[in-house]
């Protein structure tokens, strides 16, 4: 593009009209911007409400189909009382008395002979609480054999270290406190054999339920020091 013909001032009055064009250009594009990013979220919401408003609509019970009874054509014959199908009212013949019998009639024991005893079923044995008593797992043998080792009430991370030091327990120590919780809490709640007491820390400490005197305390000899 030649500029030659054009004087310096026409060159400076030509480099200001380009740059105020440039700034139009960006007002318009960042108008521009705002405009579009309204409208694509007036749409957005537009399509929520329209898709909540299809979803009540589903929901509404559809209306009963109403059938209309077509009336007779002019000429045509309506059906007469006596072309109607007739219902037999007759009953069907019962039992002849005298011989229907009943089912304890036809099962009579022979006399002389006692009548046979129903078997019973021997019902499981029941732990304290009248639950049965059930089968202790490893977990609920390991909580327990640690209180009777140890002599002291102990808590869930007490036995978690017991577990994860004990080298014939394979499983991961995320593993184990989730089976050693569920251990504590069916030995305490549902087998009645350990007792929750409060400690300094945090949670509770385990005791077993034969260390608790009569007023359900624990002696200080099995208190953590």
């Amino acid at each position: 593009m030649e500029y030659t013909q054009l004087s310096p001032l026409e060159i400076r009055d030509l480099i200001n009209q380009y740059r105020s064009d440039l700034r139009k250009l960006h007002f318009k594009t960042v108008k521009t911007q705002a405009i579009i990013k309204e409208l694509e979220q007036y749409v957005t919401e537009a399509e929520e409400a329209l898709a909540i408003e299809e979803a009540k609509i589903q929901e509404l019970p559809a209306a009963p189909a109403v059938q209309v009874a077509k009336e007779p054509e002019e000429g045509a014959d309506k059906p007469s009382a006596a072309s109607k199908p007739k219902t037999s009212t007759k009953k069907k013949p019962g039992p002849k008395p005298g011989k229907a019998k009943s089912k304890k009639q036809t099962s009579k024991r022979s006399p002389g002979r006692p009548p046979k005893k129903k078997k019973e079923k021997a019902a499981p044995p029941k732990g304290k609480r009248g639950r049965p008593a059930g089968k202790l797992s490893e977990w609920d043998n390991l909580v327990l054999q640690s209180l009777k080792d140890k002599k002291k009430v102990l808590t869930t991370s007490d036995f978690a270290k017991i577990a994860v030091e004990d080298p014939s327990i394979k499983s991961g120590e995320a593993q184990i406190k989730v089976k050693l919780n569920r251990a504590l809490h069916k030995l305490a709640n549902n087998k009645n054999l350990l007792s929750k007491v409060d400690y300094s820390g945090r949670g509770f400490a385990y005791a077993l339920k034969d260390w608790m005197d009569s007023k359900g305390k624990l002696p200080k000899k099995y208190e953590r020091k």
